[in-house]
């Protein structure tokens, strides 16, 4: 229900605050900016470039002060409807639990006061610094209107208030900037260029995981919609939001956009998206809520990638990453795990660690629970499999009992010239070999989760056989 008291408190101390402003401008030039302000430029290879300028829009609401204030400041007591809005906070739980901090026992009372009072002023005050630089010193009670409403929804919400969680695909365009729906609740959309200045934080602490430019270098996202969340306060969200981000459903999107792609991708940041509502502003930024720096990339991202031709998603790949997450939800756990193992090879620092990877997605996908000859079983799998879609069997059976020479070196310690030059070919790096056995996987993967008659690795037995003894036509001598 609407509280029109709180509406005319905050719509008069903003009002108070317009015309302390233009008093102050009248006396001296303003020299209070947005510090750190983003600016939305490119990459040489064309993907976004998000950097900070000290030279912003003019901070209206800093330039109020609790007290100290200087020549180019305003004291909180000139806004004389304040103490009330002050003191109708207080009274209502609701708001009081939204704006303030959590009421518990403190040994340091005068804090506490000091922070509330600043808590309840930046309401009306980040309101006044929003409406004076989207909408001007002249905005019109219409604007108030419809930024305030923003507010308003958090702050007198009976029930949880929705979010989308956004996970921008790192180094990586996409060839239609149309949403596309990988599921009902589940699509990939472009970034708009407001929402690319908010996301992307002025600076990171020295954990973060991951590199600014990466963050930075999106153009476009995976969208998780149909999401809600408590309206409680920003003041502790971090205790809320990670219970709110799909971690295995964005791990499987982006493994199966991999898998019908063939193009290693991956995230550097995850934010929510308040649908329709705010707990604060900043500047003329759209609200985002809490964005996090992840590395959930490959490690040749950090390598100036940013500064070449991004890869490409097609409107071909998203329609086949489409039908493959549909399989991936259908499968068992055994293509599940070989899903998982796939993508996590893809973010491996070290070869050896992704080749390992492959190979037990390989395992998974083609193996069964007897262990007997299973180098053997998994090769002829494989070339049963793609070989059925129009391979050459032979070379698929030898890639990949060369691949698991690759392993068999790996984990005993060997040295691996030898077989990363018989997989490979003559010449090639262990960084080419690892691009064929990226490929080889995908291929296998992709093609069993296209195939429902071929859902274990058992049924390439009898696709083998299959093809060994062909059903003979109606009609043949000794058949009924």
């Amino acid at each position: 229900m609407p509280d029109s008291k709180l509406r005319q408190l905050v719509h008069a101390v903003v009002q108070e605050g317009r015309e302390a402003v233009l008093a102050l401008k009248q006396e001296r030039t303003l020299i209070s900016r947005h510090w750190r302000y983003p600016v939305l430029k490119q990459f040489d290879g064309g993907l976004p470039n998000v950097s900070h300028s000290s030279d912003g829009p003019t901070d209206y609401a800093g330039l109020f002060k609790l007290s100290g204030a200087g020549d180019y400041d305003i004291r909180y007591a000139a806004l004389a409807c304040l103490p009330a809005l002050h003191a109708h906070i207080v009274a209502d739980e609701r708001l009081r639990s939204r704006v303030m901090l959590p009421v518990r026992d403190s040994g340091n009372e005068e804090f506490r006061q000091r922070f509330d009072a600043i808590s309840v002023a930046l309401l009306p005050l980040d309101l006044l610094d929003r409406l004076m630089i989207r909408h001007g010193e002249d905005y019109a009670d219409a604007a108030f209107e419809e930024e305030w409403s923003l507010l308003e929804r958090w702050l007198l919400a009976d029930d949880d208030l929705p979010v989308e969680v956004v996970v921008p695909l790192a180094m990586t365009a996409c060839e239609t900037d149309e949403p596309f729906e990988l599921d009902h609740d589940v699509r990939v959309e472009r970034i708009p260029d407001g929402e690319h200045l908010a996301r992307v934080p002025d600076r990171l602490y020295a954990d973060a995981e991951a590199d600014a430019r990466v963050i930075s270098a999106a153009s476009h996202a995976v969208v998780f919609s149909g999401i809600s969340m408590p309206a409680s306060s920003s003041l502790t969200s971090h205790l809320v939001v990670p219970g709110l981000v799909p971690n295995q459903e964005i791990e499987q999107t982006f493994q199966v956009l991999q898998l019908a792609s063939g193009l290693a991708l991956g995230y550097a940041q995850v934010y929510l998206r308040p649908l329709g509502w705010a707990w604060s502003f900043d500047a003329d930024l759209p609200p985002v809520i809490d964005p996090k720096a992840v590395r959930r990339y490959p490690p040749a991202f950090n390598d100036l990638a940013w500064n070449l031709k991004p890869r490409t998603l097609t409107v071909g790949h998203l329609g086949e990453a489409k039908d493959l997450r549909a399989a991936l939800g259908a499968a068992g756990s055994r293509m599940v795990l070989a899903a998982r193992r796939f993508g996590q090879a893809q973010r491996r620092d070290e070869a050896e660690d992704a080749v390992l990877d492959l190979c037990i997605a390989l395992e998974a996908a083609l193996g069964d629970a007897a262990h007997s000859e299973m180098t053997h079983k998994i090769a002829m799998r494989a070339a049963a499999l793609l070989g059925s879609d129009g391979a050459d069997p032979a070379n698929i059976k030898r890639l990949v009992k060369r691949l698991y020479d690759w392993r068999s070196a790996l984990v005993h310690g060997m040295d691996v010239a030898k077989p990363i030059k018989r997989f490979a070919g003559e010449g090639k790096s262990a960084a080419n070999a690892l691009g064929l056995a990226n490929a080889l996987t995908q291929l296998v993967l992709a093609s069993m989760l296209r195939r429902p008659d071929v859902a274990e690795g058992e049924d390439l037995d009898r696709l083998m056989l299959e093809a060994l003894v062909p059903e003979e036509p109606p009609g043949t001598p000794g058949t009924t």
